[in-house]
């Protein structure tokens, strides 16, 4: 219980500072007037060629044996060359 109790307790710190500091925000006269933004009048609008813009997931297509390669080398590398810190060298085979 007291575990949960302190992560809420910390999410709720959180949130709060989150509010505090959105609730300084200079506005948009203020922003302006320190020439940090700038609107423009004039807005040009054009078209866009449609297509497929879902993005290729090569590594729906491995094979197990290719994970298994792949989590080989990776292993290898960090016990032969990689700087792992001490504490998370239980995490190499």
């Amino acid at each position: 219980m007291s575990v949960i109790y302190q992560h809420l307790s910390a999410l709720y710190v959180s949130q709060q500072k989150c509010q505090l500091k959105l609730s300084f925000r200079p506005t948009v006269e203020e922003l302006r007037r320190r020439k940090i933004i700038r609107f423009n009048d004039y807005v040009e609008v054009s078209e866009a060629d449609a297509y497929d813009r879902r993005a290729d997931k090569p590594w729906t297509r491995l094979t197990l044996r290719d994970k298994a390669d792949i989590r080989k080398e990776l292993n290898e590398f960090k016990a032969t060359e990689m700087d792992v810190h001490a504490d998370s060298r239980h995490h190499t085979r």
